[in-house]
């Protein structure tokens, strides 16, 4: 059990920020600082820049034991996103607990770089199939900015769809966006795609019990533990997908750092071709893409 400490000290925004970040390293976060200054942020309604140019200005009691109340809890590992109830994802503000996984920027770069794809734009409404689709930050991304498109948001959890369903509603995306419950594509139409992205769990069993307390103790398992070899979901949706997809259709998954050879090979004998392995911004592994001939 973590033991709460004692509420801060009002006095000005640098004095609040020092505090806090003194409070989280104690209690064992690295990224204590980030933690602090996303928390901070949130209760002045602020941006970072902007804490150090209001670091004088002095805080209320109210402000003070907002951050206190949400110290207490990233105290005890939980993530900053969950506490503060949202996160940005390509520009649109999300609603995000631990009913699914927090969007990363690395699939922030790989959903533009799908955006910018123009070989599933094609026809007067192409359609996309997001599988796996969690808080749907992916599809209402994508809604938001090709909104020409109509999106299919898949989920086999049925509270991620509550979350997903409130984002869709939370950014007007219900006429281009449809929340559907299915274990992967299973429930989806004959050759009806022009694309299909996917975030799916590709961690291996062994590597999701070693994650840092934030992730493995808050982020659902079911997003993140992707079997033995990390590839149990991933292996099912790429033999399944032929079946829903238009002739040259994209494919775009989500993969983990050391992944691109091993999914490369899956795609290859289910048919695809123009397979190539992304990096991201680190030069590791990061998504496989492929084309249904």
């Amino acid at each position: 059990m973590t033991t709460l400490q004692a509420p801060l000290t009002t006095g000005t925004v640098a004095n609040l920020q020092q505090q806090g970040r003194e409070r989280l390293s104690a209690a064992g976060i690295p990224e204590a600082a980030g933690w602090t200054d996303w928390l901070l942020t949130h209760v002045l309604q602020a941006s970072r820049c902007e804490l150090v140019m209001r670091a004088a200005e002095p805080v209320t009691e109210d402000q003070t034991g907002r951050f206190n109340a949400m110290l207490d809890r990233a105290a005890t590992h939980e993530p900053p996103q969950y506490i503060v109830g949202a996160v940005d994802f390509l520009g649109c503000t999300l609603a995000c607990d631990a009913r699914a996984l927090i969007p990363r920027p690395e699939t922030e770069q790989w959903v533009a770089q799908f955006v910018r794809d123009t070989r599933w734009q094609t026809g007067p409404r192409p359609a996309v199939a997001d599988i796996g689709t969690g808080s749907g930050a992916i599809a209402v991304a994508l809604a938001t900015c090709y909104p020409a498109a109509r999106y299919w948001a898949v989920d086999v959890d049925s509270p991620a769809l509550e979350l997903a369903t409130r984002n869709v509603d939370r950014h007007d995306c219900v006429d281009r966006v449809t929340v559907l419950a299915s274990d992967g594509v299973a429930v989806l139409p004959d050759a009806h795609f022009n694309g299909l992205v996917a975030n799916l769990p590709y961690l291996t069993t062994d590597e999701w019990t070693t994650l840092p307390r934030h992730i493995r103790d808050y982020e659902p398992r079911q997003a993140l533990d992707g079997g033995p070899d990390g590839l149990t979901v991933i292996r099912r949706v790429v033999a399944d997908a032929p079946r829903v997809l238009h002739p040259n259709a994209v494919i775009y998954l989500e993969i983990g750092a050391h992944q691109g050879r091993a999914v490369s090979r899956l795609l290859t004998a289910a048919g695809f071709v123009d397979v190539q392995t992304r990096g991201d911004w680190n030069e590791h592994d990061r998504v496989v893409t492929g084309r249904w001939p």
